[in-house]
């Protein structure tokens, strides 16, 4: 009678995939890499890697009132599940960061009859939007999987604060519509280039001779 012994060479640990920006599962709805990460905005599930193949383990269904990011279920805003599928509302001209997705960037243009009309532009693939710059000049792949372009709301705001990244822009949290009570960063720029700080846009005009 012949023994077998095989050795199954299981690796756990959290490992960056190709594209950190990819927060679900592929196409294929297969593994790439070892550690917890979702399958939907409403899944989560651990990928174990046995020899060459990875196998799913521990799924589970996020609670109600939580979406799941980066591998956990959280009960706080996520912007890649709460903001991705709502139109953004221009509140003034100019190019804006889209709050749920770097690789995607708004344009708000003023339209005749004096209202906002936004135009959703993709980056080219494997580029993410800069909103200091207002290109595409970011690799997705030195992005953190859990951070997004405008801080997520937390609570409605009292008072605006400047955009992280670009201070020309200002951000409010409110809700979103009265329809649709969920927590939006709605933003905002300055005119003519002024940076917002303490309250209000400083507009520093500068007269040559």
């Amino acid at each position: 009678m012949k023994s077998f012994i095989i050795l199954c060479a299981i690796s756990v640990g959290i490992v960056a995939s190709a594209n950190p920006l990819i927060r679900f599962l592929g196409e294929d709805n297969k593994c790439k890499a070892t550690g917890p990460t979702c399958l939907s905005c409403s899944e989560r599930v651990t990928c174990i890697k046995e020899g060459d193949n990875y196998i799913e383990i521990n799924k589970q269904t996020c609670p109600t009132g939580s979406t799941c990011l980066a591998g956990s279920c959280i009960s706080i805003a996520n912007p890649g599940c709460d903001y991705t599928n709502l139109d953004f509302p221009c509140q003034y001209q100019g190019a804006y960061p889209h709050p749920g997705d770097w690789t995607k960037y708004v344009f708000c243009v003023k339209e005749e009859t004096g209202t906002y009309t936004a135009y959703v532009q993709n980056c080219e693939d494997g580029a993410a939007y800069d909103p200091l710059t207002t290109y595409c000049n970011k690799d997705v792949k030195n992005i953190n999987p859990s951070t997004f372009p405008v801080q997520p709301c937390v609570s409605e705001s009292q008072l605006p604060e400047a955009l992280e990244g670009n201070p020309t822009i200002y951000m409010y949290c409110a809700p979103y519509s009265a329809d649709n009570k969920i927590l939006y960063p709605f933003l905002r720029a300055c005119p003519k280039g002024g940076i917002y700080q303490n309250g209000e846009c400083q507009i520093n005009l500068k007269i040559t001779n």
